[in-house]
């Protein structure tokens, strides 16, 4: 779904809704000493906090610095504050909730930013001036409930689809060229590096309750034509809660997002020997020759609270298909997820010595045709050397599949030739016997004829 319109003037601000205004409601003064100068308040740390704390201000000061500070959504002083590229400052939930209604525009100027103000970073000087004026008791209650409204707007991030199933830990390189995608990297580089990579393998679209995964930049650079080159590596992983196309980025999907955690077993011990179990089988079917990918990083510690990384690292080293890939990533039980991957090593291991076998037996059967073979070229030689000594004849008899059933040798004047595909002739005995083009024919003398001695051509 697009981004809704807010329906008021470019000039105007968005209004909030009445959630919005309870919270950011004007927070009490400062508490003041009997001098009317606001109170010494440490545990700012360095810099212009600290300098300012050390201070005691003229109550006009307070005043003029609350009206400084002020934020333009909410009307108070600014509780985890964020700066835009415009100049302009808010309260990170009241950006929030603006943007969300405003199309990335400022809510004071119009002017477009392309920020996610959830994952922004907070500008530390003007918080702990906020800190200062509102004092540390009011300025941390007001953070606290900025961050419970933050946690139920839900984080908001870009959307990659992607034709393959990753599990955490796996890095992945990309050449991004699509306009939408371009307009990805310009705002993930600035704000966040983060993305949400979604494998898509048919509508290249999202919907509530898609498993996907967190992406984190570690590299990337812009090419002189607005292509983007970088390698990004798997993180946590995700079940999207709400999606939609944003309007003006050449369909470019946002998403609202939850992490999805593993359950907590109650028997660490069980979750480490299924672990163990599970290397094991792992180096097994290195053995047995299964193709193993090389670890892109080191094997996690195997402890309990480890195994839910263990389980995808070994993941990460194996051919998964698309399907055994996606239930690796839905499942939340550590165990659970250790005996699927069991199960597919068992099954690639057994196929495996299966091929094993097959190459044996095939090798076995291509050795006893190559003896047979050879068997019969001896043979074949025996039979040419025995011919060599006197000449073939053919006996009549029934004819067969070269116009004679057999051939027997004796002292005759009629010799008869043997060419190339009789199964008596051998090229060692062309000198010893005479050739003619025929295959196979009858030696002829003058005076002889066929007729006379009532024999068949062969």
């Amino acid at each position: 779904m697009g981004t809704a319109q807010t329906g008021e003037g470019d000039g105007d601000a968005p209004s909030l809704s009445t959630s919005s205004q309870s919270f950011c409601a004007p927070a009490a003064p400062a508490p003041l000493t009997d001098t009317g100068k606001v109170g010494e308040i440490g545990g700012l740390g360095k810099g212009v906090g600290e300098a300012l704390a050390s201070l005691s201000l003229p109550l006009s000061v307070q005043t003029e610095l609350e009206n400084v500070l002020q934020c333009s959504v909410c009307i108070s002083t600014v509780v985890r504050p964020v700066s835009l590229g415009c100049g302009h400052t808010f309260c990170k939930v009241c950006l929030t909730t603006s943007l969300q209604r405003s199309k990335k525009k400022c809510p004071t100027c119009r002017a477009v930013c392309h920020i996610d103000p959830a994952a922004a970073k907070e500008n530390t000087m003007l918080a702990n001036i906020s800190r200062v004026v509102m004092g540390s008791g009011v300025y941390a209650s007001r953070a606290e409930e900025a961050d419970c409204q933050l946690a139920e707007l839900g984080e908001q991030l870009p959307i990659f689809f992607y034709n393959s199933a990753l599990v955490p830990g796996e890095m992945l390189g990309l050449h991004l060229f699509e306009p939408r995608y371009r307009i990805m990297m310009k705002r993930i580089v600035e704000n966040g590096r983060k993305f949400v990579y979604l494998p898509s393998f048919e509508r290249y679209s999202a919907k509530e309750g898609d498993i996907g995964l967190v992406a984190e930049l570690e590299e990337c650079s812009e090419f002189h034509d607005g292509r983007w080159q970088l390698g990004a590596t798997m993180k946590e992983r995700l079940r999207i809660t709400e999606a939609w196309v944003e309007d003006g980025t050449f369909h470019l999907w946002y998403c609202k997002l939850e992490r999805i955690r593993d359950q907590k077993g109650e028997n660490e011990t069980r979750t480490v020997d299924s672990a163990k179990r599970c290397l094991a089988k792992l180096n097994e079917a290195g053995d047995v020759g299964v193709p193993v990918e090389k670890p892109q990083a080191a094997m996690p510690a195997l402890t309990a609270a480890n195994a839910e990384s263990v389980s995808f690292w070994i993941a990460s080293r194996l051919h998964l298909r698309a399907r055994d890939s996606m239930q690796i990533l839905r499942d939340t039980d550590t165990v659970s997820r250790f005996s699927h991957l069991m199960e597919f090593l068992d099954a690639r291991i057994a196929h495996k010595r299966a091929e094993h076998e097959r190459a044996a037996l095939r090798a076995s059967e291509r050795q006893a045709r190559e003896q047979e073979q050879e068997q019969e070229r001896r043979d074949s030689r025996q039979a040419n050397l025995e011919m060599a000594g006197g000449t073939a004849v053919a006996s009549p008899a029934v004819e067969g599949s070269h116009g004679v059933s057999s051939l027997s040798l004796s002292q005759t004047d009629r010799p008869i030739v043997l060419g190339p595909g009789h199964p008596l002739y051998h090229p060692d005995f062309r000198g010893s016997l005479p050739i003619v083009p025929s295959a196979l024919a009858w030696g002829r003398e003058e005076g002889h004829a066929e007729e006379e001695r009532g024999e068949r051509p062969l």
